[in-house]
């Protein structure tokens, strides 16, 4: 296999597995806290051990001192310069990983210009875990009409318009339904739906979608105008 988790893991191994004595370890940063979902995924089944607590950086250097030593990733939302009180224990990293998603994306081997991250950049941390066990070939197909197709697909979207008075938590987390929002706006033309007034939106959307297909079914008396009576004879 050649799926992305199975590369994240080869690099992840390729630095736990050296027969050190004390055993490496890795410092993760992540200033941007987009890799602590997908870390906690590849870290399942006790893959590797993995420290991901949101947690001050002093109480992470008591921790590492405190702690016996074992091969693992310690992962810390900050950038590597800003490393502060645990700066002494990451200067025994046997590697210190501080790529962003679409940098990793490129190390992988995918090739992706610049303006198309920048278009689907927001997106892409969601997309990934989605992705994750996909094969390298699959993501030629990686571009923002993919991703948003991925995330909120047309049946989950139909579901969460033809179901009232469910919240939308039932559907999808916060992150994707900003997904949600963008592809009712960008690929269907309905309004942008808010997560308080949900119920009124579906109303709304269903209203736009039956004048949409009246219009087109009638396009000589289409809806909103005012139909013209016969004068009394």
């Amino acid at each position: 296999m050649d799926s992305l988790r199975d590369w994240l893991i080869s690099e992840i191994d390729s630095v736990l597995n050296k027969p050190n004595d004390p055993p490496p370890f890795i410092i993760w940063c992540d200033p941007d806290r987009e890799w602590r979902d997908i870390l906690l995924i590849l870290s399942a089944g006790e893959a590797f051990e993995l420290w991901a607590e949101e947690e001050h950086e002093l109480k992470l250097r008591e921790r590492f001192f405190n702690s016996s030593r074992k091969p693992g990733v310690i992962w810390i939302p900050k950038n590597q310069d800003d490393l502060s009180y645990s700066k002494v224990f990451a200067c025994d990293a046997e590697k210190i990983i501080s790529f962003s998603i679409p940098e990793a994306l490129v190390e992988y081997g995918l090739q992706i210009s610049s303006e198309d991250i920048n278009q689907f950049r927001v997106l892409l941390k969601s997309h990934v875990k989605e992705w994750l066990d996909r094969p390298k070939s699959g993501w030629k197909e990686l571009n923002l009409v993919k991703i948003k197709e991925t995330l909120i697909d047309d049946e989950r979207f139909l579901n969460v318009l033809c179901s009232p008075h469910r919240e939308i938590q039932t559907f999808m987390g916060k992150e994707q339904f900003s997904v949600f929002k963008r592809r009712a706006v960008e690929d269907f033309g309905l309004p942008e739906p808010g997560e308080s007034e949900l119920e009124k939106w579906r109303i709304n959307a269903l209203a736009c979608i039956l004048v949409t297909e009246a219009a087109e079914l009638y396009p000589d008396n289409p809806p909103g105008r005012k139909r013209q009576s016969d004068p009394a004879g």
